[in-house]
């Protein structure tokens, strides 16, 4: 038998969740079995999975050791994951500025050409310089980021400078999430020009883009969508988007596809629309 005492960094979440992480290496049919079977209880209790944990918690694993061990895969403190972070802190500590912190809130000043998420596996963006931080300042430990890892609440191209809110705790991520989702944080974009009008005028600019791109990444056998960013960029303009790429040499029905289902499916939610 194990016992694990819930945290501040793992409480208000799911405790289904909470063991879907805990145990990564076992499967979710395993685990619920496990619950029902009351090999796995919390407070002394059998519970469902859909129990959202507490501070203090207490979550019981009635298994052999050498199981519990082989289904956490525990990452080793000089395991290559953990690397990864001490590398991208050392390689950003330079560039990126702490603007404000407090127990579950870190905020950024990301300069222009640093990514905010990494595009390949060998990039280093502030998601791994957050927990590279994090360990060096010994706010969190290698162990607590086998339940929970912290990371950015808002994206910045890589080529845009601005502030990233970056959550600390899993109460910090999910208040600062809701936050941005319900359009209670507002975004500001500053242009910098330079010299002067001397007459009052409106200017206006666009952006551009090459519609045969997406028939070159359907013929590659890659699943994409046509996105907006609504109200930026109005929804209704997607049928738009979806024409010219056809006039480009999309087939028509891939078209309909790009503005429909794929979306659904990259967010892995077509079985719900």
């Amino acid at each position: 038998m194990r016992e694990f005492i819930i945290d501040e960094l793992e409480a208000k979440q799911r405790f289904d969740k909470y063991l879907l992480k805990l145990l990564k290496k076992a499967g979710k049919g395993y685990i619920y079995k496990m619950l029902r079977k009351r090999s796995i209880t919390l407070n002394g209790k059998k519970v469902e999975g859909n129990v959202i944990l507490n501070k203090g918690d207490v979550v019981r694993l009635f298994m052999k050791d050498e199981t519990i061990e082989e289904f956490m895969g525990l990452a080793a403190i000089d395991s290559p994951e953990m690397s990864e972070y001490k590398k991208a802190y050392e390689a950003l500590k330079k560039r990126l500025a702490i603007v404000y912190e407090d127990k579950n809130v870190l905020i950024i000043n990301k300069p222009a050409g640093v990514l905010a998420q990494k595009a390949e596996a060998k990039d280093f963006s502030c998601n791994e310089w957050l927990i590279g931080y994090l360990l060096e300042t010994k706010a969190i430990t290698p162990e607590q980021l086998h339940t929970f890892k912290p990371s950015i609440c808002n994206r910045l191209d890589k080529y845009t400078s601005g502030l990233m809110i970056c959550g600390k705790t899993l109460l910090g991520t999910q208040t600062m999430s809701e936050l941005i989702r319900d359009r209670r944080v507002r975004k500001y974009y500053r242009t910098i020009v330079k010299g002067s009008f001397t007459d009052k005028l409106h200017v206006k600019g666009y952006l551009t883009r090459d519609f045969k791109t997406n028939k070159v990444i359907h013929d590659a056998d890659i699943l994409f969508s046509i996105t907006t960013d609504h109200p930026v960029a109005l929804v209704q303009y997607l049928p738009i988007c979806a024409g010219l790429s056809v006039k480009a040499g999309l087939d028509l029905w891939e078209g309909y596809r790009a503005i429909t289902i794929n979306a659904a499916k990259i967010c892995r939610v077509e079985n719900r629309v």
